[in-house]
């Protein structure tokens, strides 16, 4: 993808799955994931029997929202380690070996060539109090990036959210503690097939 025109990232999902023929779909969204998955959400809800916001909920513009986010990380909150910011403690104390395992793949996955895509939508509050799609926001309690109180604030915005904080895990829940995460999302999405 070109620089000068990094495009529309739900919109290269909805041409996926139209490519894959697939009419409707549960979308799972995790960290920075998120803003495409409301994205697209905002533009195809009829593609959706479920979303779900794993660790996030980016892409909010309303200013009161934005300075709050931005006052729960310190000045240098981007240069601390990623395993600091996106592991809870707990994991890091208990799991040495699965926070190193993790961090390999995060210098794997990071390139350097980070530039982003625009939304197809304003993504503010009145703009997702419209959504009717059944929501899934499943956190760390201890997540530094997006702690508890911004996943209650984006589920009381919505007319049909559950909210799951998940004990001792930090931003990478999914990775902290598969099995309570996939049991979670798996669980929704059965609730939701119609």
């Amino acid at each position: 993808m070109p620089k000068e025109n990094p495009g529309t990232a739900s919109v290269d999902l909805l041409n996926l799955l139209n490519f894959l023929r697939v009419t409707k779909c549960h979308l799972v969204g995790s960290a920075a994931g998120c803003q495409i998955a409301i994205d697209f959400a905002l533009s195809n809800p009829d593609r959706l029997y479920s979303l779900t916001l794993a660790c996030g909920v980016g892409g909010i513009q309303d200013p009161d929202y934005v300075k709050m986010a931005e006052s729960i990380r310190p000045p240098g909150y981007d240069q601390m380690p990623a395993a600091f910011r996106e592991l809870s403690p707990s994991y890091r104390a208990a799991n040495p070996a699965g926070t190193e395992k993790w961090a390999e793949l995060e210098r794997a996955a990071v390139t350097g060539n980070r530039f982003g895509q625009s939304n197809a939508n304003t993504i503010v509050w009145a703009n997702i109090e419209k959504m009717t799609v059944p929501v899934l926001l499943i956190g760390g309690d201890s997540d530094l990036g997006v702690a508890p109180p911004m996943l209650r604030i984006f589920a009381s915005h919505l007319k049909n959210a559950e909210l799951v904080l998940v004990p001792e895990a930090g931003h990478s829940v999914y990775w902290e503690q598969p099995a309570f995460f996939n049991r979670t999302v798996l669980g929704f999405i059965a609730r939701h097939t119609t």
